[in-house]
């Protein structure tokens, strides 16, 4: 099964471009914009359309 890496992709870490422990993933309908917990950072990250860092909430 293929797939497209929409958010991560740098391997587990802290930066902004990575998480660590990914629980859950919500979709905001309206815009398209992710919002993932990100366990082990203790953060909730937003993710929008053709970003290259997630943002931190």
């Amino acid at each position: 099964m293929g797939g497209v890496t929409v958010a991560g992709g740098q391997g587990s870490g802290s930066g902004l471009n990575q998480l660590s422990g990914p629980y859950q993933v919500l979709v905001d309908s309206t815009t398209g914009s992710l919002f993932i917990g990100d366990t082990y950072n203790k953060r909730i990250v937003k993710w929008t359309k053709d970003a290259k860092q997630g943002e931190v909430l």
